[in-house]
This record gives structure tokens, C-alpha cells and sequence, in this order.
């Protein structure tokens, strides 16, 4: 049988050959391996790790309805800050006044390409189509949302059989499936998202979403079907085992929140919000944490899609998790432990749906900035920089966000530092100038600054919940136990 070793080499790459070359004795010091299914790896990892990642479930198993996020190809035309400024840039690329070679310069389009793209056949189908309904938010990057013309005609990949779920009330967890793609040292390829994702969410290797609800398409809302969660029933057997609590599937979402069809939606009113539901129910306004987790009372504990949800983002926002299964998290999805029992499970669901709130911007707190925003004249993005807790956006350090944690400045998701890529996205590029920031740009940058800060907090909060409980991997168990 074929002996697998592993060995350090540093040096010049003809002082490595001449090592290679040369007697196989001297590979020393050096590790014996023993590969092991799945993943068969030639590196060093800790064994007694990948058993008990292992024995978790993958999150593709968990929430087996996933997909790519979507694909426009064509961002500078079809992605904006909001939904006017789409609106206007799709207008100006369906006159027929301007000609396809100025439109191709101006949007920085092909003609034609290997897809089939044919700009002007695309501009002729979309003007009959041209409507704003098909507008739809986004998460263009962690804390970026954006606007989208989301039509099949114009976006390369719509990916709208995953997607439609999520053009309405609805949560999306976002995952890479190789964290290694990203060059962070640690894993931070996670994130949620409360309507369109982008498939470069993250800063390689794509972003993957998985919805927390499957919405019925027309046909199938016309014999009766209705909205289900997007959960393994034999992982909720397991949870309700572990917890030995029942499932109630009742939740925030009105069961007339239809799917966002064929580029549009099925009712023309505006659907209901968690904002809206929120007030009928009595709830604090735009708060995830102050809603109950069911709209139906019962007298028996039970536990809904919601705390799963919440549950699967405070483990993977333990540092500890990401620690422990670093070289597994490199090459492929997440896999999730179940709970050893009610106790661990209680106390990760609330500081799991206070993430979910931080990074969907719901959270009350998110209200209670910790900067200030310092400068005269217009506050136009020119260069980002970063001194003395202040985050600089020209190049004379005289305009910026005073009161910036270094821990925050230096937070990453999805392989972004998430300060620094939301204004290098507004800063001046292809000759354009910088985006002059609006008040509803200053404010939102505040509540960045408060949730990547809390998310720092929380996350600590988790691992201590964990240690407290058994630690790792004492206070959960495996997939089946």
C-alpha cells in the first residue's frame, strides 16, 4: 500500500527540485497521512475534527433548496442605489433614439457574446416588457443593498426558481461554499439576506443562498399549496429529538405574501412587510427581536422555522466553529451540529436572531450611532482611508466617520473588510467621480459601524453560551445520535 507523507519545503524552486531529486530518506521531518473520505486531504488537519464534522449535517442538507445568487453581467446598466436611478439608466438604454454602439460604450455592453447576447434584439424584447415592477431590492455586497431591473430578458442569470422565494417576506442564509476562495485567514463567508442576492456577494467563489421559506408558484397557490419551510423533515425529527420539543411551522409571514413571478408580482398591492406585521401584531416597528416567533399561542414549548434559522447563524458565527473546523470550512459548505439539548439551543436561537436583525438592519439598536460624521462642503467620496478611529473618504483626511473601532475598520464578511468596500464602491472609478454621499448614506454607514460592532460583541457572546454548556463538541451532537 502507497505511503502518503507530508513535508514543509521552503526555498528557491531549483533548491526544491534538487531536494525532490534526491533521496527519499531525507524527507525529514516529516508526517505520515491517512486520507479519508470525503475529502481525501494531503494536509495535516486534526483528525478527531473531521469525525465530528463529520457526524454534522451538511447545510445543504439542512435547507436543501439552494442556489447561485443571480448573474446580471451587465451591472453598470442594470444595478443602482435605488430604484430611480435603475429606472432612469434602463430608460436611456431602451430610447431607440441612441444608437447600440453608443449604448454598448456608454454601459460598457458586447454587442453580442457567448451566451447568446444580442444587444439589440435585448433592447427590442425589453422595451414591450419595460415596466417597474420588475425593480427589485438586492444585496449587492454584505450591508450594500442596491436596486435591480430583474427581467429573464435582460439578467443573465436570473437563477428564479430559488430566487422568487426571496422577492417577498422571507430570509435567505448566505454561504460560500469554498471559504479558502476568499484569502481570509479565517472563515467569514456567511451572511442573510431579506430579498435578491448577488452571485458576487462575497469577494470569490460565489455567494449561495438558501431560503428560509418555499413560496407556491401560481399554479400550484391556484390547487391549494402553501408557503413551507425550507428544512430536511428528518433534520427537524432530529431537532425535535434533541430539544424534545414539537415543530409549529406557524410564523411572522402572512400567508398572502405571494412569489415574485415571471418578472413580476402576482398582486399588484404592495406586499406585506415585517414592518407592517410587526404593527398589526403590536410589535416594535422593523424589529425582528420584539416579534413573536409564532402568531399562534400554544401552551406546549415548540420551536419554529424562525429559531432554526437563528440557531444555524449563531453557531456559525462561533469563533471557536470556525476555528476548530478551519481546514473542512476551506473546501466546502458548512455542516451544522444539532443541539446536546433545550438549554444550548435556548440561549444560541436569541443571539442568533440578534445577528439576523444586525445584518438585515432591523435591530432597534442600530438607531444609537457611535460615530459622527466630521468635514465641510459636499461629503463626495474621493479616497478611503483610516487614522485615528476616523474613516477618511478624501484625500486631505478632512471628511469622514469619527469614532470607527479598529476591530470594526478591520471586520470582514465575505472576504470584504465591510467599512472599507462599501465607500471603495462609491469612490471614483473608469473616470467617473465619486458618489457625493446623501444623508440616507451617512446614516446608513453609521448603522454598519453599530452593527459590525455588535456583531463583534455577539459573536463573543456565543462561543461564552457554548463554553458554558459543554463547549466543543460537548454541548452539541451529531447528525442521527
Amino acid at each position: 500500500m502507497a505511503k502518503v507523507i507530508h513535508v514543509d519545503l521552503f526555498g528557491k524552486r531549483t533548491e526544491k527540485y534538487d531536494f525532490l531529486g534526491a533521496d527519499r530518506s531525507r524527507l525529514h521531518p516529516s508526517v505520515s497521512l491517512s486520507p479519508s473520505s470525503p475529502f481525501f486531504l494531503f494536509t495535516c488537519s486534526d483528525q478527531h475534527a473531521g469525525i465530528e464534522f463529520e457526524a454534522f449535517r451538511s447545510i445543504t442538507d439542512v435547507l436543501p433548496l439552494c442556489s447561485l445568487g443571480l448573474l446580471t453581467k451587465r451591472d453598470d446598466l442594470l444595478v443602482g442605489f435605488g430604484p430611480e436611478d435603475v429606472w432612469n439608466k434602463v430608460d436611456h438604454f431602451l430610447d431607440s433614439r441612441v444608437s447600440d454602439v453608443v449604448i454598448a460604450k456608454e454601459f460598457g455592453l458586447p454587442l453580442r457574446d457567448k451566451d447568446r447576447w444580442d444587444l439589440s434584439k435585448a433592447r427590442k424584447q425589453a422595451r414591450a416588457e419595460h415596466k417597474r415592477q420588475v425593480i427589485a431590492g438586492l444585496t449587492y455586497r454584505p450591508f450594500d443593498n442596491r436596486s435591480i431591473y430583474y427581467t429573464n430578458t435582460l439578467v443573465a442569470r436570473t437563477n428564479r426558481r430559488v430566487l422568487s422565494n426571496l422577492n417577498k417576506v422571507n430570509s435567505g442564509l448566505v454561504l460560500g461554499r469554498q471559504g479558502a476562495a476568499v484569502g481570509t485567514p479565517v472563515w467569514d463567508v456567511v451572511f442573510c439576506t431579506n430579498e435578491l442576492i448577488d452571485q458576487n456577494a462575497f469577494r470569490r467563489g460565489g455567494s449561495t443562498v438558501f431560503p428560509l421559506h418555499i413560496y407556491p408558484t401560481r399554479e400550484e397557490a391556484a390547487m391549494g399549496v402553501e408557503k413551507k419551510p425550507n428544512f430536511n423533515p428528518q433534520f427537524l425529527d432530529e431537532v425535535v429529538g434533541a430539544i424534545a420539543r414539537s415543530f409549529n411551522k406557524s410564523t411572522l409571514i402572512p400567508e398572502n405574501a405571494m412569489p415574485f413571478i415571471d418578472g413580476g408580482p402576482l398582486v399588484e398591492p404592495a406586499q406585506p412587510t415585517l414592518e407592517s406585521f410587526g404593527d398589526a401584531l403590536g410589535a416594535d416597528q422593523g424589529s425582528l427581536e420584539s416579534a413573536p416567533k409564532s402568531v399562534e399561542e400554544t401552551s406546549e414549548p415548540t420551536f419554529t422555522p424562525e429559531d432554526v434559522f437563528h440557531y444555524i447563524y449563531a453557531v456559525l458565527h462561533s469563533p471557536t466553529y470556525r476555528r476548530r473546523y478551519a481546514e473542512f470550512l476551506k473546501i466546502d459548505f458548512p455542516r451544522i451540529p444539532l443541539p446536546g439539548g433545550p438549554e444550548v439551543f435556548d440561549v444560541l436561537v436569541p443571539l442568533g436572531g440578534d445577528l439576523v436583525a444586525m445584518h438585515l438592519m432591523e435591530s432597534p439598536r442600530l438607531n444609537e450611532p457611535m460615530t459622527t460624521f466630521i468635514g465641510q462642503g459636499a461629503p463626495q467620496v474621493e479616497k478611503v482611508s483610516y487614522t485615528d478611529q476616523t474613516v477618511w473618504i478624501n484625500k486631505d483626511q478632512t471628511k469622514g466617520f469619527q469614532g470607527v473601532p479598529e476591530s470594526v475598520w478591520n471586520f470582514y464578511i465575505g472576504g470584504y473588510q465591510v467599512c472599507e468596500k462599501w465607500l471603495k464602491d462609491r469612490a471614483p472609478k473608469k473616470g467617473k467621480p465619486g458618489r457625493t454621499l446623501t444623508p440616507e448614506d451617512i446614516d446608513h454607514y453609521q448603522r454598519i459601524v453599530v452593527a459590525l460592532s455588535e456583531t463583534i460583541r455577539i459573536m463573543a457572546e456565543i462561543d461564552k453560551a457554548i463554553e458554558a454548556h459543554g463547549g466543543w463538541p460537548g454541548a452539541f451532537q451529531g447528525a442521527g445520535q
